[in-house]
């Protein structure tokens, strides 16, 4: 009798907002190490240094798409 396959579950990448800078499209998030980065690329963003950082891909979009401001709805 064989062993059962064991198929890796995936979860659904999370959704990514905007460079809260410059408006554009964010690279990420992105496995580096042991944990995750999002950051802005566009050539001409000013905060094109500015990354999140997660353990998880949900906790690097998490950290990318909270907003100084905004509430949880």
């Amino acid at each position: 009798m064989s062993a059962p396959i064991r198929q890796e579950r995936r979860m659904p990448e999370p959704k990514i907002k905007p460079c809260p800078f410059c408006g554009g499209r964010p690279l990420g998030p992105s496995k580096v190490g042991v944990g995750w980065v999002i950051v802005c690329v566009h050539p001409r963003c000013k905060a094109s240094e500015v990354v999140a950082r997660g353990l998880s891909r949900g906790a690097a979009a998490l950290h990318w798409n909270t907003r100084k401001g905004e509430r949880d709805a």
